[in-house]
């Protein structure tokens, strides 16, 4: 009588089956990046919902859709600007 081994899957020896135990260090770092992601999204993205919904109205309060994005992209000062910084980052300088 022989007797065999309990054979382990392809997923199992990839992916050991184990519980990591969690350290106070690791909450720590969990609350920091969960506090880190609340300052970006409060400090950065809610501002800019209403800035971007202000830019399709004109200065007195009309919808004028995406007009202003029209004019500033074919405004000629902005390839010049454009161009300019390729230049200033241009190694050929």
């Amino acid at each position: 009588m022989t007797s065999t081994a309990p054979q382990k899957s392809f997923l199992n020896s990839l992916f050991p089956p184990s519980r990591r135990i969690v350290t106070p260090e690791d909450w720590m770092m969990r609350m920091l990046l969960g506090l880190g992601t609340v300052f970006l999204l409060v400090g950065v993205v809610l501002p800019l919902i209403p800035m971007v919904m202000r830019s399709f109205y004109d200065t007195k309060g009309e919808w004028i859709g995406l007009s202003n994005y029209v004019r500033y992209l074919t405004t000629p000062a902005l390839a010049r600007s454009f161009f300019n910084s390729l230049w200033v980052r241009s190694p050929l300088r």
